[in-house]
């Protein structure tokens, strides 16, 4: 959910997250036609075009980076296998998002980007290929706090989907203890 808090909006559950209402209604639309114009074989982006630029620039907002995954996550669905055209302009648009992520620490959008480079491919090559030089994927730093947001996500998951500790039996409270332990 997204709510305006003094001009700005701020995503709920992501209290770092924050630009104006304004950038955000931007970078949703932006980001929509940018990933539909990534995708789509017969267009043409110039690495010097006013789009590519464009794009740089929403990608320094967390925002745009967040609606650059959402909308490559969308297209994995339709369209794993791609044209060496696409999977290439993909890959440089995912470097450049990957880049300024990791000066950001922004880990939720590189994890995100990072898993679906594991499933977009061309000709044998899967996108992972064509990223794994970049600096993140050396980064212990970024691993570990990958590492850690997703137990995290996981366990906030599992307490929303269950209820939570303190509403649960003493039989229910030992087989999450026992998950726990077996997990770890």
């Amino acid at each position: 959910a997204v709510e305006s808090i003094g001009g700005e909006c701020v995503r709920e559950g992501t209290p770092d997250a924050t630009c104006s209402c304004e950038e955000e209604g931007e970078c949703v639309r932006f980001m929509k036609e940018y990933v539909d114009t990534i995708f789509d074989p017969t267009m043409d982006i110039s690495p010097f075009s006013t789009l590519k630029e464009r794009f740089n620039k929403m990608c320094v907002l967390e925002c745009g980076r967040k609606e650059f995954s959402r909308n490559v996550t969308t297209m994995r669905v339709s369209q794993m296998e791609l044209s060496e055209v696409v999977f290439m302009r993909l890959a440089a648009n995912c470097a450049t998002l990957l880049h300024l992520a990791y000066q950001d620490d922004d880990i939720e959008n590189a994890k995100v980007l990072m898993i679906l480079a594991f499933t977009f491919q061309s000709e044998g090559r899967f996108l992972y290929q064509e990223l794994s030089s970049h600096p993140i994927w050396q980064s212990m730093r970024f691993w570990k706090a990958a590492f850690l947001h997703s137990v995290h996500t996981e366990r906030k998951l599992r307490c929303s989907n269950n209820s939570c500790y303190s509403k649960q039996s003493w039989a229910q409270r030992e087989e999450a203890a026992e998950v726990q332990r077996n997990t770890f």
